[in-house]
């Protein structure tokens, strides 16, 4: 499955008004359900802030959120197949350091947690 990448600022500030995040200790992720949509599309946008470390922390932070997007989320969207929408996924400093296998646990339980809350069943 692939999916489009959020460009825009507003874009990526239309997901965070919805305020539907969940946050872990390796990852945040922010969802934002289109319903209005007959075609399921679903777009991914990462962000990085200062916050996380220098530019070489944030850009390798967004390189493995965009890895982790790339082979988990079609797994936990195979469980949502009703879904069209948007996320965000929002790298911290433990996104730089920590295991992989820690990662994709905490990108998974995130994204489930997500979209449970807006109920897409």
């Amino acid at each position: 499955m692939s999916y489009a990448t959020l460009k825009k600022r507003s874009e990526f500030v239309r997901v965070a008004q919805v305020r539907n995040m969940t946050r872990t200790a390796t990852v945040w992720v922010q969802c934002f359900s289109n319903k209005t949509d007959e075609i399921k599309n679903v777009r991914v946008g990462f962000t990085a802030s200062r916050k996380t470390g220098n530019a070489v922390c944030r850009n390798r932070g967004k390189r493995r959120m965009r890895d982790l997007a790339r082979y988990e989320l079609p797994q936990v969207l195979s469980e949502f197949p009703n879904f069209s929408g948007d996320f965000v996924i929002i790298a911290i400093p433990a996104t730089v350091t920590s295991g992989y296998t820690e990662m994709v646990r905490d990108f998974r339980d995130a994204v489930r947690n997500c979209l449970r809350r807006i109920k897409t069943h």
